[in-house]
């Protein structure tokens, strides 16, 4: 809502308290007889409950305050302050009116909580029709091309190159899929509370190293230039290694997806005395800026390229739960659309955290598979 709209909203619900207050009172001066006062004080009520209700708090002040002024000033006896009956009366006004103007600010309250749960509700029903329409998709396209090449291979002749390029296809598309139920049970288990890191003594650069031997066919492949800087004294760091080389595979994963063909990678690793810095640039196709608060949100499928990514939109969660498992911080910046992204790991060196050997998540309250 803009700063204009806001202001609009906000004197219109102070015009509904002045209003309902000068209805009140000209209703007023057409009553006559000995419970004029009886009808005044209810009618100015009635304009306190109804501002209110749909001003809240401050609109009920304010028609409580108009109010007082009226009874003081147009009742058909004015109020003599050495008058205690009078004075106690107009106390009793008061207090009813501030009573109603209180009970009705906690009924506008909880039925905007009740709207906003409501909301999140509807929010997480789509957004789990989204998350199995995206599960079968991911999961139907792997399947039907291993089935595709089963027959393949049951058809063709004795004679030809067919298993060869057969076994290829079904080994990686077999391979996408244990990926794909892989990340399904890591959400589960970080979701549950069930995820255990291994705590141990790591040896960073090797981790990095081993990751990137990982992913270099699919850099080769793709003609992408890599360039790495690791500072190899990083002895004071505590992890999971497994985990720690699961999260940089994952972001140079996802950088060798959004980098074209000849674009440059660099990792960087940088130690202080109290952290160690994983740093992955690319100099892909960037992150749109109203996308940059959401990568790291679970079944995220916005794409950097505009068209429908591979996965589940998972990754890049895990990735920095793990990280924040281990105490650290997985940030990302970009300038926008064609300029690269830039990830950084922070991970506490051993000073700087606890000793254990192992830890264990907490049950979150996040949607589980």
């Amino acid at each position: 809502m803009t700063k204009n709209k806001i202001t609009h909203f906000v004197w219109q619900r102070y015009a509904i308290a002045i209003a309902f207050g000068a209805m009140a009172l000209v209703m007023m001066l057409f009553r006559q007889g000995a419970a004029v006062e009886v009808h005044i004080r209810l009618l100015l009520l009635a304009a306190v409950m109804l501002s209110s209700w749909f001003g809240g708090v401050g609109p009920g002040l304010v028609t409580t305050i108009f109010a007082s002024i009226v009874i003081v000033f147009a009742s058909t006896e004015r109020l003599q302050l050495t008058d205690w009956n009078e004075f106690l009366r107009l106390i009793e006004f008061i207090v009813v009116a501030l009573l109603i103007t209180f009970l009705n600010d906690r009924r506008r309250r909880a039925q905007e909580r009740a709207e906003h749960a409501q909301s999140q509700a509807e929010a997480a029903n789509r957004g789990k029709d989204e998350f199995i329409a995206t599960v079968s998709h991911e999961l139907r396209t792997p399947l039907t091309a291993i089935l595709g090449w089963i027959r393949a291979l049951q058809l063709q002749p004795k004679d030809n190159q067919l298993p060869g390029i057969a076994v290829e296809a079904i080994e990686r598309n077999a391979r996408h899929l244990s990926q794909l139920i892989e990340d399904l049970l890591d959400m589960s288990r970080l979701s549950g509370g069930q995820f255990r890191l291994e705590i141990e003594p790591i040896d960073l650069a090797a981790v990095i190293e081993s990751a990137i031997d990982v992913v270099r066919p699919a850099l080769d492949a793709k003609g992408l230039r890599l360039r790495t800087r690791l500072k190899a004294d990083v002895s004071n760091l505590l992890g999971d290694e497994r985990r720690i080389k699961q999260v940089v595979w994952n972001l140079l994963s996802n950088a060798v997806k959004f980098t074209s063909e000849g674009g440059l990678i660099q990792v960087n690793l940088n130690t202080t005395d109290s952290h160690a810095y994983i740093v992955i640039k690319d100099t892909g196709i960037g992150i749109a800026p109203e996308l940059l608060p959401h990568v790291f949100e679970r079944f995220c499928q916005g794409d950097r390229s505009r068209q429908r990514n591979d996965g589940l939109g998972l990754g890049l969660a895990i990735a920095k739960e793990l990280v924040e498992l281990h105490g650290g911080t997985l940030e990302v910046h970009s300038q926008g659309q064609g300029k690269g992204a830039v990830f950084t790991i922070a991970l506490p060196a051993r000073s700087a955290r606890r000793q254990l050997s192992t830890i264990k998540t907490e049950p979150t309250m996040a949607s589980a598979v």
